[in-house]
């Protein structure tokens, strides 16, 4: 067991003035740490909690350290957090104020800790909610392999998780994949589009495009490279509770991440009594 004593006190000031207290809306929030130390992560944190989102969906997150130096600061601030350990990558889904159950993903052959799942209880619907870290493509034929394997299972775990119709599905998180008509176009991402495809096919909308229309609007960019790489399927069945989907760029300007956050909103919170 590792105690790790930190200074949260230290938060308050900055998080009570910027949160809001109307919970009207559910928001859900994803952004990519970039692997970070303990030291950014603080800065992370602080800009995390002030949005205020219900939900925080965190990805590529690798410290030991940073992990508990996260989970510690959450939890303070009344967030229950959903990971499984690794040495490796992991994802993480915070949340408050939310009734939700855990999804047994082993029992659907995903035991990734990329790949973190809850059931969310929405009035009498419940919503499957999965957070993602996808593979980056990367150059070398070692990476190649590793995002195919990770996708190939991925979407054979998931149609089969997928036969109950009745089930609705959130998808969030950095895919590391493109969407087919891409601009700018980049040869390197086209093999890959297939994922993409995949959430396209189990009858998901990517609810960025269905709000934001044709918009060139980015998630991720070093120098002239632009890319579209942070996303949010939902089911087409709960689409129309969907208020607003959008890239906030405030970790990139802060340099907090080389990621923009992405916000998923719904109409009406349903939150705990």
């Amino acid at each position: 067991v590792i105690i790790i004593s930190y200074q949260i006190s230290l938060f308050d000031d900055v998080v009570k003035k910027k949160q809001h207290t109307n919970f009207d809306n559910l928001k859900i929030l994803s952004l990519n740490l970039q692997s970070s130390s303990k030291n950014r992560a603080e800065k992370q944190i602080r800009w995390l909690v002030s949005i205020n989102a219900q939900i925080l969906v965190l990805t590529e997150v690798r410290s030991l350290e940073t992990i508990n130096y996260i989970i510690s600061f959450l939890e303070y601030y009344q967030y229950n957090v959903v990971y499984r350990m690794s040495n490796s990558y992991v994802t993480l889904i915070a949340v408050k104020d939310v009734s939700y159950t855990l999804l047994p993903l082993n029992e659907v052959n995903i035991d990734d800790p990329r790949v973190v799942a809850i059931c969310l209880q929405r009035g009498e619907k419940l919503i499957n909610l999965f957070g993602l870290y996808v593979p980056t493509c990367g150059r070398d034929l070692e990476k190649h392999e590793i995002k195919k394997r990770f996708q190939d299972n991925f979407i054979s775990s998931i149609e089969k998780f997928c036969k109950d119709k009745k089930q609705t599905h959130i998808f969030i998180g950095d895919f590391n994949v493109l969407e087919p008509n891409h601009i700018p176009s980049y040869y390197g991402f086209q093999k890959w589009t297939y994922f993409y495809n995949f959430f396209i096919s189990i009858d998901c909308i990517d609810a960025f495009r269905y709000i934001r229309g044709n918009v060139k609007e980015y998630s991720w960019s070093r120098g002239e490279n632009k890319q579209r790489l942070d996303h949010a399927f939902v089911s087409r069945a709960i689409m129309s509770e969907v208020l607003d989907c959008c890239y906030i760029q405030d970790p990139v300007n802060m340099h907090l991440s080389d990621h923009a956050a992405l916000l998923l909103e719904f109409k009406g919170n349903h939150v705990n009594e």
